[in-house]
């Protein structure tokens, strides 16, 4: 630049330092190399979007992976308890599972005689009880008719358990071919408990002097209460397994918790008896 003159130069000096200014602030600010408050802007500018900081900021975003380990957050498995109610299991009837009889002319008898016996077992394995249980067996001829008819009245059959009744007819017409069974209680009862059971050993049977036959045995219990009025029973098998007779007594009580000893006598002696079983009915008193 020239001066004009000293008069003006001030002014005009200004004018030109103020128009330098303006022309080189462009140059300045593009300036890879340049020094000053610029270059100092822009380090901050970069610094707030760094991801090498210590304390990363939650509001920013990174372009680069993330080192830290995430956290993912569970669904609540936590369930309000249920209850839940188990079905009943559907009752079954009482089942005749087996019987048979023979007839024989026995000593001191005018006319033949027929013994019997029958089993009974609740097949529920547990809850039902069947009480009153009302069995009844008819005498049948070859073609049906009925010849006689004896009955015999259990009260309660338990759980899965089996009883007997036996017992020997006289005054039957010749002819009895078949027998048939059956069983009906008078109430279904309903338990959630244990009752206890009886159990049997020692069976023995043997022919008396002046006829007949007498079973012995030991009765267990394991019931809480004495059982009065016990019904036991023997049933007499042939050597086929075939049920043929049996007999039946009433024991005036079986204490709770142990045993006793208990007989049963046939009035006639039933020819080829080779096995017997002794079966104990509850009573509800």
């Amino acid at each position: 630049m020239r001066d004009i003159s000293w008069r003006h130069a001030g002014g005009l000096r200004l004018v030109r330092v103020a128009i330098a200014g303006v022309l080189t602030l462009p140059l300045l600010g593009g300036c890879g190399d340049s020094k000053g408050a610029f270059e100092s802007g822009s380090s901050k500018t970069t610094a707030s979007s760094s991801t090498t900081s210590s304390e990363p900021s939650s509001s920013t975003t990174s372009s680069e992976p993330s080192t830290e380990p995430s956290v993912a957050t569970e669904p609540s498995t936590t369930e309000a308890p249920t209850t839940t109610t188990e079905p009943k299991p559907e009752r079954q009837e009482l089942q005749v599972i087996e019987s048979g009889f023979s007839t024989f002319h026995a000593q001191y008898q005018d006319t033949p005689v027929t013994s019997f016996g029958a089993i009974l077992k609740n097949p529920n394995a547990e809850r039902y009880v069947a009480t009153y249980v009302s069995a009844h067996v008819s005498f049948l001829d070859g073609t049906g008719k009925v010849l006689g008819t004896a009955e015999q009245t259990f009260p309660a059959i338990l759980p899965g358990q089996s009883v007997a009744f036996g017992d020997e007819q006289t005054d039957l017409p010749a002819g009895t071919a078949k027998l048939d069974v059956q069983a009906l209680p008078q109430n279904w009862e309903e338990t959630d408990k244990g009752t206890g059971s009886f159990a049997i050993s020692g069976i023995s049977t043997r022919t008396e002097e002046f006829g007949g036959q007498k079973t012995t045995a030991t009765l267990k219990s394991t019931f809480v209460k004495d059982q009065k009025s016990v019904l036991v029973a023997a049933i007499y098998r042939d050597a086929g397994r075939k049920i043929i007779g049996g007999a039946y007594s009433y024991q005036d009580f079986v204490p709770h918790g142990g045993q006793i000893g208990i007989e049963l006598t046939s009035i006639s002696e039933v020819p080829g008896v080779a096995a017997t079983e002794v079966y104990a009915a509850v009573s509800l008193d």
